[in-house]
Order: structure tokens, then sequence, then C-alpha cells
């Protein structure tokens, strides 16, 4: 959302912004955001939303890159 003097970026938009996928440098290249010219709020729900998602997927990773490589190499050739 655009405001006066700069934007509050949505959690969908500081998504693709971390992540550097085609929609993050779209959205970087026309508003310049990391540029340093534009300022950027992020409200606390998006904080807090972004701060889930971030446990979300170092849990799920974490777990299922376990089953995988038990699966792979056998629980005793990896330290699991």
């Amino acid at each position: 959302m655009a405001r006066p003097n700069g934007f509050v970026l949505d959690t969908n938009i500081l998504i693709a912004l971390i992540r550097d996928n085609d929609l993050g440098k779209y959205i970087d290249r026309t508003y310049q955001l990391t540029f340093g010219t534009a300022a950027f709020y992020l409200p606390i729900v998006t904080h807090g939303e972004a701060h889930s998602l971030a446990l979300q997927w170092h849990r799920y990773y974490h777990n299922v890159g376990s089953r995988y490589w038990k699966g792979v190499c056998g629980e005793e050739n990896g330290d699991f």
C-alpha cells in the first residue's frame, strides 16, 4: 500500500522480496524498496506472520529432510 511517505508491506510482498523470486525482483525494480530511496513500514502483524512462517518452514524442512536422509542413507550412516 502506498503512503505519502513510503510503503506498507504486506506479508506476501515481504516473502517475495526475501525469496528474491521473479515477483520480488519485479516489486523491487518497480518500487526501489532495497535501494534505500523509498521508506517502507512493516506492520506488527506482518512481522508476526513472517516469524511464524519461518518457524513452520524450518520445522517442515528439518523433519522432511531428516526422514529423507534416513531412508537414503540408513540411520546408521547419518547423525539423526
